[in-house]
């Protein structure tokens, strides 16, 4: 899996697409704005990272993005507004203002979300650019 980071991110987003190799399914990736790597405020740094599938009562099935460096705990899980995030990444299938606040969005988070789950692997490797 690839995400692309667009050029026009602001001080309160990262957004980006993503595409799978070997596969035509591609989408959205928000993620909040890059603080210092800090937890829970800042998106993760580009770079290389093991992802594996997960489940927990909070998110149901999602993906935990492993050997990020000074985090733990950073999924890839459905959200539509950035301020649902705490340092994850939200996938979709296009931006659009949902709440009318000035900042996109991304739709159809959960489906896009339940179907790379079922066609990426257990395990699989994420390039961030």
């Amino acid at each position: 899996m690839f995400i692309n980071r667009l050029p026009d991110n602001d001080k309160v987003q990262t957004l980006g697409e993503f595409t799978i190799e070997g596969s035509d399914f591609k989408g959205k990736t928000m993620e909040l704005e890059y603080n210092d790597n800090k937890r829970r405020v800042s998106c993760i740094p580009p770079g290389t990272y093991i992802v594996i599938k997960r489940v927990s009562k909070k998110y149901g099935e999602h993906f935990h993005i492993t050997d990020v460096p000074n985090r733990d705990l950073i999924l890839i899980h459905g959200a539509n507004y950035s301020r649902q995030l705490l340092g994850c990444i939200g996938v979709g299938e296009a931006f659009v203002d949902l709440d009318k606040d000035g900042l996109k969005d991304i739709t159809n988070s959960r489906a896009t979300l339940k179907k790379l789950l079922t066609i990426m692997p257990k395990e699989f490797k994420l390039v961030i650019k």
